[in-house]
């Protein structure tokens, strides 16, 4: 979880034990501050932490260049359905 200074939180990540970074958000006002690298720091210490490795994460079109920029690689397209509305996005994978 990331705080601002307003004492608010901003963002947050979850890494589950397979690997995945199953939730990762940062507030769109926020974005463009740091607050992603942050908590993407924290992910890796955590997983380095906890012998976890790879890394994967399903991004989304908008946050695909900021894991590709983070060391993360495009591993296939995805679309699902969700309550009849399909969503894309990309697996992506660090070592």
């Amino acid at each position: 979880m990331a705080v601002g200074d307003s004492g608010r939180v901003v963002g947050f990540a979850e890494l589950i034990s397979s690997g995945l970074i199953d939730c990762f958000y940062v507030c769109p006002q926020q974005q463009n501050r740091g607050v992603g690298r942050a908590l993407l720091r924290a992910v890796f210490k955590d997983a380095n932490l906890r012998g976890i490795s790879p890394l994967t994460v399903d991004a989304s079109h908008a946050a695909k260049a900021f894991f590709k920029a983070n060391g993360f690689v495009p591993v296939r397209e995805n679309c699902v359905e969700r309550n009849g509305v399909l969503l894309r996005n990309t697996t992506m994978v660090r070592s």
